[in-house]
């Protein structure tokens, strides 16, 4: 892919990572700070998120840590736009 769009981001699906993740470590908790990690909006809240994921448990933060952030959690996509097409929808009230 990189070779084709050499400018493209790579990106992981949470869903799947969680698939991977949940084999080592169980339990509704980490599951749900997993998910507020790759939901943070920003880099502070990523990192406060991330801390609270080491206290419930040390080696799933290890194991998470390993993989690049800017794959998988919002706060570290690009802001740029990739599609420049505007699509309006409209409904004809009549």
């Amino acid at each position: 892919m990189g070779e084709v769009f050499p400018e493209s981001e790579h990106r992981f699906c949470v869903r799947h990572m969680y698939s991977n993740f949940q084999q080592h470590f169980k339990g509704e908790n980490l599951k749900k700070q997993l998910w507020a990690c790759a939901r943070s909006s920003t880099v502070v809240q990523w990192t406060k998120n991330m801390d609270k994921l080491r206290v419930l448990d040390e080696k799933a933060y290890k194991w998470v840590e390993k993989m690049p952030p800017n794959t998988w959690s919002r706060s570290f996509f690009s802001t740029y736009s990739k599609c420049v097409t505007v699509v309006r929808f409209s409904t004809n009230s009549s």
